[in-house]
């Protein structure tokens, strides 16, 4: 993952403040739980060790390393701590063989080669209270065409 070096004050000395989109949503969720995870800095004194939220990282980080480093995805995946892992290991393994077997049918990115994964971008947005305010980011995967058009008509 590439990190950004970004400024953290303006040229007149003032702090700039950075929001992403996920402090965002979180601030149109529960602005309790804003001010909890952003403003005071506090996380959850327990992460789940499976469910929605393991299930999608695993295979989010799983098709990283596909894309980014040219990795099997199916190769080394971490071993469960129980049953309930074990059962989100055996979706994501079921998913990756589905979504490979479709990249190998269809062709899919054959036309395509990767730029970067996990690309961190930030863009000014303006002024808000005398601050200035950037929003964060990060792109999944970016990628180009090999070839614009294969002939012009």
């Amino acid at each position: 993952m590439s990190e950004l070096t970004l400024p953290l004050a303006d040229a007149d000395g003032r702090p700039i403040r950075y929001f992403n989109n996920s402090e965002i949503q979180s601030w149109k969720w529960c602005r309790r739980n804003w001010e909890l995870a952003y403003h005071r800095g506090l996380e959850p004194a327990y992460e789940e060790t499976s469910g929605h939220l393991h299930i999608g990282n695993l295979y989010h980080t799983r098709l990283e390393r596909y894309y980014g480093f040219g990795e099997d995805p199916l190769a080394d995946i971490p071993e469960p701590l129980d049953d309930a892992q074990a059962k989100d290991i055996q979706l994501v393994k079921i998913m990756l063989e589905g979504y490979l077997e479709w990249v190998a049918e269809t062709g899919c990115d054959e036309d395509w080669e990767t730029v970067a994964v996990e690309q961190h971008v930030a863009v000014p947005f303006g002024e808000v209270l005398g601050r200035q305010v950037w929003l964060r980011g990060h792109l999944d995967l970016v990628r180009r065409a090999r070839r614009l058009f294969d002939s012009v008509n």
